[in-house]
């Protein structure tokens, strides 16, 4: 099964470095991660998915009704800054309470995570 799966996006998650392994989703192309815990989630170890040759899409997803909006901006500012030298990484705003609804409405044919993490990390810069 996990040979077959492309796309992933994670709800919630704990410490990044505890949770995110990855080794067993060969094709992985596409992953969307939520940025909810400042104080366990360190944004740089994000970026190991990239160990993994065909991830070229990383989203972190910033639940802004889970964190101050000083860990937001430092996150965009982050997002900014590993854009210079890695592409491939994009964010979007979420907030945890609708993300059920965001996700049946991307089902239904609203535009996708991957597109709204585009048009959004444009925009930053």
């Amino acid at each position: 099964m996990f040979a077959k799966i492309t796309h992933l996006r994670i709800g919630s998650i704990g410490s990044y470095s505890s949770y995110l392994e990855l080794a067993h989703f060969k094709r992985l192309t596409h992953i969307a991660v939520p940025y909810h815990r400042p104080g366990i989630h360190h944004l740089q170890q994000l970026l190991r998915v990239f160990d993994f040759p065909a991830t070229v899409f990383l989203v972190v997803v910033f639940m802004t009704d889970e964190i101050t909006d000083e860990n937001y901006e430092a996150g965009l500012r982050w997002i900014a800054h590993v854009r210079s030298t890695n592409p491939k990484v994009y964010a979007v705003p979420a907030q945890l309470c609708n993300l059920q609804q965001e996700w049946e409405d991307e089902v239904r044919g609203g535009l996708s995570i991957w597109n709204r993490a585009e048009k959004f990390t444009e925009a930053l810069t």
